[in-house]
């Protein structure tokens, strides 16, 4: 059984605990990040449902499945319509000490500013799309 892993917003409007299979998480470079995130989106990924406290709270960016606390503006996760996997931003997360960065996603756009010094499987914003459309 998968051990629960805590997480919240900046204010704490928004909170959930979910079990994380997988501790890998993935940068990613891609203009929306960037936008979004001054710099890059670091994610854990979950499938599944997961009970939100504090919906209410939650704001939604729906041309893209942004979600935001609206009290603060944290960036909650980024969920594709189709999909049951969340994207889930691995900054909410009270203990990310067991988090290990796998995987950059559009590295041929990133920043030059910007380097990770973690061995990554990096993909191109021309690979990502051969392999998600």
């Amino acid at each position: 059984m998968s051990e629960i892993h805590k997480a919240s917003c900046d204010c704490g409007a928004v909170s959930f605990e979910t079990p994380l299979n997988d501790l890998t998480v993935g940068a990613c470079h891609c203009s929306s990040c960037q936008k979004i995130s001054s710099s890059f989106y670091i994610a854990a990924h979950y499938t599944g449902a997961i009970e939100f406290s504090g919906v209410e709270n939650i704001s939604i960016y729906d041309s893209s499945a942004w979600a935001f606390c609206s009290k603060c503006g944290t960036n909650l996760y980024y969920k594709l319509k189709s999909a049951d996997e969340y994207s889930l931003s691995a900054a909410l997360f009270d203990d990310k000490s067991k988090f290990e960065l796998k995987t950059q996603l559009f590295t041929d756009i990133k920043p030059a500013y910007i380097e990770l010094t973690a061995n990554t499987e990096n993909m191109t914003r021309q690979e990502c799309f051969d392999k998600w459309g």
